[in-house]
């Protein structure tokens, strides 16, 4: 579940993500990263783009199971070890 191709392609999106994981915004910025409201925008390569797509498949996930006892079926230890890197890489 890490995200190589954003680590290498795009650090600056990774570092910003560090910073806003677990936060209201992290979901927001993963909106417009992956549904631009600028025309002309090439997007990204598949590879990154379908990490971006995991990322806020993941984020949302913890974000709704905050607070909750249990968690669903969509929780997994490959959203807690992406919670974990973030929340560690933002603690530096």
């Amino acid at each position: 579940a890490y995200p190589r191709q954003i680590e290498q392609h795009f650090p600056h999106i990774l570092a910003k993500l560090a910073n806003l994981w677990g936060k209201p915004e992290a979901d927001r910025y993963l909106d417009s990263l992956t549904m631009p409201d600028r025309p002309g925008r090439r997007g990204f390569p598949e590879e990154a783009a379908r990490e971006l797509f995991k990322l806020s498949m993941i984020h949302s996930t913890l974000q709704s199971a905050k607070g909750v006892a249990s968690r669903d079926g969509w929780s997994s230890a490959e959203s807690s070890e992406v919670d974990d890197f973030f929340s560690r890489r933002s603690n530096r």
